[in-house]
């Protein structure tokens, strides 16, 4: 099942994923201006018209129980660009969140022509994990792992206007 905010009609797609629910959640309603309504809602994904940095988004958000993970990556394969959102201060479940990454990651055949944004949520790298996540991503142009805070919304900005760059440059060699 493919959603309406990875159609191949729409502009520019960015799909929001990740298995840190409440910065996922907190990150999509504060773009949207949909605040606290969907960040204890049940639904399973949604989508939403936007603009941000001055390009028009279809911004849409899947959940992360078993059964919507299998749809991450056919969604993914449809999008400009890939958020990724991981709890970086949640030791007992980021290994797996980062295998989960790894896995959507590693089965695009075109790596390459994805953008793809890596929030570190809360993340401090008092145990290193963001060295580790930079130094394995940092050799892909399209592929940018930012530390950030999404509840004072602390470096998420920056993180938004590089993807909201390499998504324009993108359109421009198509012109």
């Amino acid at each position: 099942m493919v959603f309406n905010c990875c159609s191949p009609a729409i502009r520019c797609r960015m799909i929001v994923i990740g298995l840190d629910r409440p910065g996922k959640r907190r990150f999509y309603s504060k773009l949207t201006g949909e605040h606290d309504e969907i960040e204890n809602t049940l639904v399973k994904h949604l989508e939403q018209k936007i603009e941000y940095n001055g390009l028009q988004i279809y911004l849409c958000l899947l959940d992360e129980n078993e059964g919507m993970r299998k749809l991450w990556s056919c969604n993914a394969k449809l999008a400009d660009a890939l958020i990724y959102v991981i709890d970086a201060a949640d030791s007992k479940n980021f290994d797996y969140s980062v295998s989960e990454f790894k896995t959507i990651i590693e089965g695009e055949k075109n790596i390459e022509k994805m953008n793809v944004l890596l929030f570190c949520n809360n993340a401090t790298n008092m145990d290193g994990r963001l060295n580790v996540l930079e130094k394995e991503y940092g050799g892909y142009k399209n592929i940018s792992v930012f530390p950030c805070r999404i509840e004072e919304w602390e470096n998420v900005d920056q993180g938004m206007k590089w993807l909201s760059k390499r998504v324009k440059s993108k359109y421009k060699s198509f012109n």
